[in-house]
């Protein structure tokens, strides 16, 4: 999610063409989310407990108000991110309804576990899901958190859990970083909520 798709502009300081995508398709639109169907998420608060919840509902709050998209909280969960992974699979089955993508998983793990999942040093990470069938449309993914990261809660300064999570749905719904810190796609962001650029 750190790449920068080809023909992105480079950053302005502050400014509307501050702004990156994860990728493009041949004609040059970035990867996005189906606008008309709703994004389904779970969170799994990890060691951190259920008082990280209101943060994650408000970055999802931020995310959907400047996005666009829609958003519905399928509970509170605890499960294996790293089976999740190694499955790969990001398709549950719901009795009598048939096959479903899973909700993103947002979790938060220990340091210990960020580094078995190969980004020990980060605050986070996100992992969007693409469609076998449409290789340029997101269907599901992951976003986890590192809990170990001594992270203040709510969204006053950078960096927090708040921002950290609003950051990492922005890698999830087709963001990529851009070297400017006034936006929040920044990998070192001084702002607090969406800048012009990532709003753009």
């Amino acid at each position: 999610a750190s790449e920068t798709s080809r023909s992105d502009p480079g950053p302005l300081f502050g400014g509307e063409r501050s702004h990156s995508f994860i990728g493009r398709s041949a004609t040059g639109e970035p990867y996005r989310w189906d606008p008309c169907s709703t994004i389904h998420y779970q969170i799994d608060p990890g060691r951190v407990g259920d008082r990280i919840v209101d943060d994650v509902e408000e970055a999802v709050r931020r995310t959907s108000e400047a996005s666009g998209l829609r958003f519905r909280v399928d509970g509170v969960v605890r499960t294996s991110v790293g089976e999740l992974l190694d499955e790969g699979s990001f398709v549950r089955e719901v009795a009598g309804e048939g096959l479903y993508w899973s909700p993103i998983l947002i979790a938060f793990r220990s340091r210990t576990a960020m580094r078995e999942l190969g980004v020990g040093g980060a605050l986070g990470v996100a992992i969007p899901v693409t469609s076998r069938f449409d290789a340029e449309q997101f269907v599901s993914g992951a976003i986890v958190i590192n809990a170990s990261a001594h992270l203040e809660e709510g969204f006053d300064r950078a960096p927090s859990f708040g921002t950290v999570v609003q950051h990492e749905l922005g890698h999830a719904v087709g963001l990529g970083h851009i070297l400017d810190p006034f936006q929040l796609m920044s990998p070192m962001p001084v702002v607090v909520d969406w800048g012009s650029g990532d709003r753009a």
